[in-house]
């Protein structure tokens, strides 16, 4: 039986018709936009630093229980605290908190999270330093400022003052009674002749009295004020002394924050600070081992404690 021939314009059409659309069900590669294939999904993978890559893989070192553990104790909780939060029982949870935190994998990831967080150790000492180099002169902007100050004069001479006051004054008001001035003008004027009349009144009955007798007068100043200035404790990068911003007497006054307390809570924290107990008899000489002690032995103990508990009341 003869093969039939194949039309090649039909052969043509076929090669560059549509393709089917698929069967339901079948799995299909997503398109995006533009017609592109799917992207890498590494694409959208948050990129981690050092010490966070560092923390994490100190993490996955620990157990389950542990990581539950490292993770409440960088939250702020105790070591009690932490145990309960990592599932451990609240009776036992202070022993187990004190066992954990020895286990080296348990330090090591609670380090690495102190330094991801940016609270390393040597970051903490990076703030003692920052702290005891500062100068709040710095950051401070010089302001002339008037201010009015009292003092003890003599008498006699303050009345040659106010004397020379009430000459100027009056002659001030006889110049613009002359030039037909408003009321608005001539009253100021005139309560300050008046003021300055019975100080006058004052001053000459005081000599009276005691020739050589002294008074109070006030004195304007121009004085020099230090201000914290906010622009160049931006521009130096030292806003982190700054406290707060509030109204005073001179305009605003800028409070200086010391965070001598949080670098002192995060030495303590990483055992920067060693604090130890020493009992000691009365004379200063170390304590005998009570085993075994007899009477006098524990007597010198308790007195020991006394004196050690008094000196702590009076510190």
């Amino acid at each position: 039986m003869p093969t039939p021939k194949k039309n090649p314009a039909k052969a043509q059409a076929q090669a560059t018709t549509t393709p089917k659309p698929p069967k339901p069900g079948t799995a299909q590669p997503k398109k995006t936009k533009g017609g592109q294939g799917p992207k890498n999904p590494a694409d959208n993978l948050i990129q981690l630093g050092p010490e966070e890559q560092k923390f994490q893989d100190a993490l996955r070192e620990c157990a389950p229980q542990e990581r539950k553990f490292v993770l409440a104790l960088l939250e702020g909780h105790n070591h009690t605290q932490a145990a309960i939060k990592a599932g451990y029982a609240p009776g036992s949870a202070h022993v187990q908190g004190t066992r954990l935190i020895k286990r080296a994998k348990v330090k090591a990831a609670l380090e690495a999270g102190y330094e991801a967080a940016g609270i390393s150790p040597a970051r903490t000492l990076a703030f003692i330093a920052a702290l005891a180099n500062f100068d709040r002169s710095q950051i401070e902007t010089i302001v002339r400022q008037r201010t009015v100050d009292h003092e003890y004069r003599r008498a006699d001479a303050v009345v040659a003052m106010v004397q020379r006051e009430v000459d100027v004054t009056r002659s001030m008001l006889d110049d613009l009674k002359l030039d037909e001035a408003d009321e608005s003008e001539l009253k100021p004027l005139q309560l300050r002749l008046s003021k300055a009349r019975l100080r006058l009144l004052d001053l000459n009955l005081l000599l009276d009295s005691d020739p050589d007798a002294m008074t109070v007068v006030e004195v304007e100043r121009l004085e020099e004020i230090p201000l914290i200035d906010l622009k160049k404790a931006r521009e130096l990068g030292l806003s982190r002394f700054v406290k707060g911003v509030k109204r005073g007497k001179y305009g605003y006054e800028v409070e200086l924050h010391s965070f001598m307390d949080g670098v002192d809570r995060a030495a303590k924290v990483h055992g920067l600070y060693r604090e130890t107990l020493s009992i000691s008899n009365p004379d200063g000489t170390p304590l005998d081992a009570v085993r075994n002690s007899g009477p006098e032995d524990l007597g010198k103990m308790l007195a020991a404690y006394d004196e050690m508990r008094t000196a702590a009341r009076r510190s």
